[in-house]
């Protein structure tokens, strides 16, 4: 008699073969085609003058305009599109974490207050983290021009 078909059982193969495929599909879970799944951005935002007030808008849910050479490193500059975003007023410092691992995409912006009916100058400076390597680092006077970052997981 012939036996057809893949025979169930716990053989020492089937044990190895099983092991193998959990372990590739894990593998691909964790890593993904494109590289690790981003899992927390954190922006700090310091400046000179602690009692002026800046408004601080943070997105996790937006579209980039532009086309950068590194698509997880869009310029400053990028126009950015906010689809959902927070925006809170408050002085400086600003220390904070977002969860990232949904989206792999985060957006910050710092500027004076549109209500403000005095800008005063205010040296500042963004950094933001993505899983605790330095994405952006950038600086500027508010009464000049707000200071933003943005990244784009590759993946």
């Amino acid at each position: 008699m012939v036996e057809r078909g893949w025979r169930r059982g716990g053989g020492a193969n089937a044990i190895i073969g099983r092991l193998v495929f959990g372990s590739m599909v894990l593998a691909l879970a964790c890593s993904g085609p494109g590289g690790p799944v981003r899992r927390v951005a954190h922006a700090v935002v310091e400046g000179d003058d602690a009692s002026a007030p800046v408004q601080i808008v943070t997105s996790t849910v937006f579209n980039v305009s532009s086309t950068p050479s590194d698509p997880s490193q869009p310029s400053s500059g990028s126009s950015v599109a906010l689809i959902v975003a927070d925006t809170v007023v408050q002085t400086l410092p600003f220390d904070r974490t977002f969860d990232i691992h949904t989206t792999g995409r985060f957006f910050i912006r710092v500027q004076t207050p549109p209500t403000a009916t005095d800008t005063p100058s205010v040296n500042a400076t963004l950094k933001v983290f993505v899983d605790g390597e330095q994405r952006s680092n950038v600086a500027g006077d508010l009464a000049t021009s707000p200071l933003q970052a943005v990244f784009l997981s590759s993946n």
